[in-house]
Parts: C-alpha cells; sequence; structure tokens
C-alpha cells in the first residue's frame, strides 16, 4: 500500500458490535466513524482470514458482514483518498481500524440455517433453540 499525506487529521474507528460470533448465515453490520473526512476521500472495508463475506454500502460507512463458513477474521475499514491509495496520520501511521471476529458454520448451524430459509424463518438461532426446547 502507497502511504498519502493528509491535510488535516483523519481519525476512524469501527462501532464494536455486541457479539463476536457470527453463525452460519446470520449478519451484523459495522459502522466505521470518521472525524473531518476530506472531499474525496473514502472508507475501504478489507477482509483478513476466512469464514465471512462482506458487502460495504455504497457510503462505505457500513459493512454487512455474514458468516459463509467456519473460521477466524479481521474486518478492517481503511481511509483512502480519490485514488484509492491509504492514507496516513502526521506521523506516517495507517488511517485505518480494525474489529476481530469469529465465524461459525458447524453442520448443525448449516442444518438450522437449511430449515429457516425453507420455512422462512426469521428467528435468531439461539431464539430458535429456545422455541424447540
Amino acid at each position: 500500500m502507497v502511504n498519502v499525506k493528509c491535510n488535516k487529521p483523519t481519525k476512524i474507528s469501527i462501532s464494536s458490535p455486541s457479539k463476536r460470533t457470527i453463525n452460519y448465515g446470520e449478519s451484523i453490520k459495522l459502522y466505521a466513524n470518521t472525524e473531518n473526512l476530506p472531499y474525496g476521500y473514502s472508507i475501504k472495508w478489507k477482509v483478513e482470514g476466512t469464514g465471512v463475506s462482506i458487502k460495504p454500502s455504497s457510503s462505505g460507512k457500513i459493512c454487512t458482514v455474514t458468516s459463509t463458513s467456519t473460521g477466524n477474521v479481521v474486518i478492517k475499514a481503511f481511509i483512502v483518498d480519490s485514488n484509492g491509495k491509504v492514507v496516513t496520520d502526521e506521523n506516517g501511521k495507517y488511517l485505518f481500524d480494525s474489529e476481530y471476529l469469529y465465524s461459525d458454520a458447524n453442520l448443525w448451524l448449516r442444518i438450522v440455517y437449511f430449515f429457516k430459509q425453507l420455512f422462512r424463518i426469521s428467528l435468531t438461532t439461539s431464539q430458535l433453540f429456545n422455541v424447540i426446547l
């Protein structure tokens, strides 16, 4: 990644999710909070690891993370300039934040997801377990 100096000090943080484990087929939203984001700059999301897919919003400030397989992942949000280059602060450090998540996709959760889709059930896995028990 190439460093690009930003004229204004800019910060970015990701709102911490209430849950750190996502069950197969479930999604959570991560929110990127920025200060003094100059015109032409945007937020780019990146996944390190396996087990999830991401879908950033058109504004880039929200990223939907969906469990696709079992794995540990780090989701990062970077500030990039209009050329897509990662921006650094006045000390030369990349402007980004990250969240650590675990995606659980064991066989039981895949079966539950299949039946939820088949019968169009919108309960979370834990809510469904409470109904069954």
